[in-house]
């Protein structure tokens, strides 16, 4: 039922957002550096997958345009 999932649903929600609300006041200060090493790990993954993506579809495209020539 629609209300008992609502209920749920919204307890986890509080319980989520108070976990984390008390992780970052207790954390405080620490989080600040990793959080900004974490940035630039998560760039330079994008990054290193958004080149390996290109890389492989060119790739694949190559074959399909030289049978065309």
């Amino acid at each position: 039922p629609w209300k008992r999932f609502f209920i749920f649903n919204a307890l986890g929600a509080v319980a989520w957002v108070s976990a984390v609300t008390a992780a970052a006041y207790l954390l405080g200060p620490a989080i600040e550096p990793l959080l900004r090493k974490a940035g630039w790990i998560l760039i330079a993954a994008v990054i290193a997958f958004a080149g390996i993506y290109w890389l492989r579809r060119r790739h694949v495209q190559q074959p399909q345009e030289s049978k065309a020539a």
